[in-house]
């Protein structure tokens, strides 16, 4: 048991290579950069827009509205929570 050699991973590739073809593992390898770029770009524009939040002074306070419910099923048993809670961040709270 010595482990994977080259040959036999050279071996595995070639027959990879020969069950789905060379287009198609291009194709999967292009799909599979550009998902990591989208993933980084991603990563960076939220990390730009954390930097650009970070130092705002002016925040709007956050209001929780809770309010009953009476949702129902066909059989008259109630459904879900009995309640709802919304948040809204609202300038006339600031006042």
């Amino acid at each position: 048991m010595e482990g994977i050699s080259i040959a036999k991973l050279l071996a595995i590739a070639a027959l990879i290579v020969l069950l789905f073809g060379t287009n198609k593992l291009r194709s999967l390898g292009g799909d599979l950069g550009a998902a990591i770029k989208g993933f980084k770009k991603a990563i960076n524009d939220d990390q730009s827009v954390k930097t650009t939040t970070a130092g705002d002074d002016e925040r709007l306070p956050v209001k929780f509205v809770i309010t009953r419910t009476n949702r129902l099923n066909e059989k008259g048993r109630p459904v879900g929570l009995p309640f709802a809670i919304s948040t809204s961040a609202t300038e006339s709270m600031c006042n």
